[in-house]
């Protein structure tokens, strides 16, 4: 019998999921610019090797819509709205989950503390292999994201930076992605 560990992720059943990278609160985080970096990394990787990328807005009458840096890299994505913290109580969020049938996400996005964590918890309870990346999420508060990446991560999650779960699914250093990799993306 083959055991695949809840950790082993592919590209052919993965989404980016980038969770409200808004207007009104990204100017609240501590470590806005590396963030910001690292999730702009992220959606040109999934580009490249043609993974999903989903986004929400967490109710953007009040916060504000995707911050330009972020929104201009990712004109075909899915976009779910939401007012509920966890992506999964907004209807569109689960239709859009439905329609492309991930078996993993790989998150980014803020706040760590709040909607990324309930996100995590509800993707772990549906089923979904989860991997949080470290250093493209961020709360307004340092101690709130050490503690919430814990937390997460003894729910099941996995808890990665940026550059390793791109390798993790490039797989190879022969494969034409790679070398469109190393020319697009500088981490």
């Amino acid at each position: 019998m083959f055991f695949r560990h809840k950790s082993v992720i592919r590209k052919e059943d993965t989404i980016l999921l980038v969770v409200d990278m808004q207007e009104k609160i990204v100017p609240l985080m501590p470590e806005r610019d590396l963030v910001v970096k690292n999730v702009q990394n992220l959606i040109k990787f999934a580009k490249i090797v043609q993974m999903p990328i989903v986004y929400t807005e967490h109710y953007p009458k009040g916060l504000g819509i995707t911050i330009p840096e972020v929104l201009e890299l990712m004109p075909e994505a899915k976009r779910a709205e939401k007012i509920t913290f966890s992506c999964f109580g907004s209807e569109e969020f689960v239709q859009v989950m439905e329609e492309l049938k991930p078996k993993n996400m790989v998150v980014c996005g803020i706040f760590t503390n709040v909607c990324v964590l309930q996100t995590v918890l509800d993707a772990l309870q549906r089923g979904y292999g989860v991997q949080v990346i470290a250093d493209a999420t961020n709360a307004q508060k340092m101690r709130d994201w050490e503690i919430v990446l814990r937390r997460m991560e003894n729910s099941g999650a996995t808890i990665s930076t940026t550059e390793t779960v791109i390798y993790v699914l490039l797989e190879r250093g022969d494969r034409a992605e790679f070398k469109q990799f190393l020319k697009e993306i500088q981490l």
